[in-house]
């Protein structure tokens, strides 16, 4: 079976770019120098690349870490505990709000 995450994607969509330009830049080269130039054939390569080259820079990148459940359990309960109005619902609501806005960064 095939791994879907996103960065196993990632990687598979930069291996076929770098693929792609080999062989736009190996079918280019039967062209003539006019048409190579007039379409820039070697600037459309080299973007090719360029792109696959980003794609594999994002992947060299560590993985960004979340909140573990232990920490996003003790953002809500530190917001429900101060909250000023004591209705289950409000404070529901205030506490996942308090979670979102410490975690979603």
């Amino acid at each position: 079976m095939t791994d879907t995450s996103p960065r196993d994607l990632i990687r598979r969509l930069a291996d076929a770019l770098h693929d792609a330009a080999d062989d736009v830049e190996g079918w280019g080269n039967y062209a003539s120098s006019y048409f190579q130039e007039k379409h820039d054939l070697s600037g459309n390569v080299a973007r090719i690349h360029a792109q696959a080259g980003e794609a594999r820079a994002y992947l060299d990148r560590p993985v960004p870490e979340g909140p573990t459940d232990e920490e996003l359990n003790d953002t809500y309960w530190e917001a429900a505990a101060t909250h000023p109005i004591r209705k289950n619902s409000v404070v529901h609501i205030a506490a996942l709000r308090a979670v979102l806005a410490r975690w979603s960064k």
